[in-house]
């Protein structure tokens, strides 16, 4: 009897061990797999609101301070009229370290770009694969996806609302300028500029933007500092260097006379004027150069050197011999840059006998008219007479006062006098 007892006793004992390890082993299974079935019914919510958000706005996304999750394309486009009506009426500051300009943002051409705008709200939190999206849905749940709204500048707007900040803000680089060092002609930049920078602005409109009717934006005035040297002209400042490394040779009158390469490259000088930086000779001094070294006395040439003496017209002899056509410099550039280092040039000769060749060889006839010395009127007309002394009229040609004269100006010897224009009596130079 007893020992059957004690084995009956061992054997409930060992029962009701095993019933307790097991339910122990539920619960660790439970709390451990808590967590993951947390996470797998977030995943599947996070998954079913952003298929029911197809077309709308995800959750928790705002456009500036405004919470647009959930909006529909016809709420976003009525959120936009707002939106735009606060930008076009805010008074915007440019800031700068001295003073603030202030612009209204409808001169700035400033507007809502809205399919860009909602673009960037629609795809907020969608971005990414499709699997990993939930997750930036769980985040949204505590931090907001903040989207800027995106602004658009019209051009034109732009540029004539922005002038009179710019000029008064912005500093315009000097252009720069060839300097002569050790014989070598180099580059040097121009004054630093301060330019306002147009995009950064509009970056910081866009994170500005005004969350209710006439409240004021402040931007700071973002500058860059810009010194010009441009690639293309340092090209064709190395190109003048390299062509010029030995002496050039000039051919006048018979007479050879060189000039060595640092004299050559002190005659350079930048046209930046047009489209492309081109480089020229400044002529004045290479023609004096030359006519010194050549030994040529350098004469007045007289252009209008026809005289009248009483009913004859007198063609001189010629007055004076020089170097050299006004297209030569233009020449003589191009044909050092291509290589040549020897370059003959014609002289001017002032020898206007030719014309006798027309028939030129009396008087026809003169006027005079009769006018109060010493008045302004009078003075312009007695100018006038001198430039068109002795001017030729080749025959078919024809002949424009206003044309020959040239524009009417102080420095060419006019006076301010009364004009009439369009049947009011004004004063103007040469009238």
């Amino acid at each position: 009897m007893g020992p059957t007892h004690l084995a009956h006793s061992s054997s409930t004992s060992g029962g009701a061990g095993s019933g307790n390890d097991l339910r122990w082993t539920r619960r660790r299974v439970l709390l451990a797999a808590l967590p993951l079935l947390l996470l797998a019914a977030t995943y599947a919510v996070a998954t079913i609101d952003i298929r029911n958000h197809d077309n709308r706005v995800l959750r928790g996304v705002a456009l500036g301070q405004v919470d647009v999750g959930g909006m529909t394309s016809d709420q976003l486009d009525a959120e936009f009229d707002r939106i735009n009506s606060y930008i076009q009426t805010a008074p915007v500051y440019i800031e700068t370290p001295g003073a603030a300009y202030q612009i209204d943002a409808e001169r700035l051409g400033l507007t809502l770009d809205r399919r860009a705008t909602s673009a960037a709200v629609l795809n907020a939190g969608r971005e990414g694969t499709s699997l990993l999206r939930p997750f930036s849905w769980l985040g949204a749940l505590f931090t907001k996806r903040e989207v800027d709204p995106v602004l658009r500048l019209d051009p034109g707007a732009a540029e004539a609302g922005l002038a009179a900040v710019s000029k008064t803000i912005s500093v315009e680089p000097g252009e720069p300028t060839l300097i002569l060092n050790n014989g070598r002609l180099e580059l040097a930049p121009g004054t630093p500029g301060n330019i306002l920078d147009v995009q950064q602005l509009v970056r910081d409109l866009s994170a500005s933007l005004p969350s209710e009717p006439g409240q004021e934006i402040f931007v700071d005035a973002v500058t860059t500092t810009d010194a010009m040297v441009d690639v293309e002209i340092q090209s064709l400042v190395d190109r003048i260097n390299g062509a010029t490394t030995r002496d050039i040779e000039f051919i006048v009158n018979g007479i050879s006379i060189k000039a060595r390469p640092d004299e050559f490259r002190s005659w350079v000088e930048l046209d930046l004027a047009g489209s492309s930086p081109r480089a020229e000779l400044n002529t004045e001094v290479m023609y004096r150069w030359i006519n010194a070294a050549a030994g040529i006395a350098q004469g007045d040439i007289d252009t209008r050197a026809l005289t009248v003496e009483g009913s004859q017209i007198r063609l001189p002899r010629a007055n004076a011999v020089m170097c050299c056509q006004v297209e030569v410099g233009e020449q003589v550039l191009e044909a050092v840059l291509a290589g040549t280092t020897s370059i003959g040039l014609d002289l001017i000769v002032d020898d206007l006998t030719p014309l006798a060749d027309l028939g030129i060889s009396e008087l026809i006839g003169e006027f005079t008219t009769e006018h109060p010395a010493d008045q302004d009127r009078v003075i312009n007309i007695q100018r006038m007479a001198d430039i068109v002394r002795g001017a030729v009229v080749e025959p078919g040609a024809t002949f424009s006062l206003n044309g020959y004269v040239g524009e009417r100006t102080t420095s060419n010897g006019f006076v301010p006098a009364g004009v009439i224009y369009d049947g009011v009596f004004a004063e103007d130079v040469g009238g």
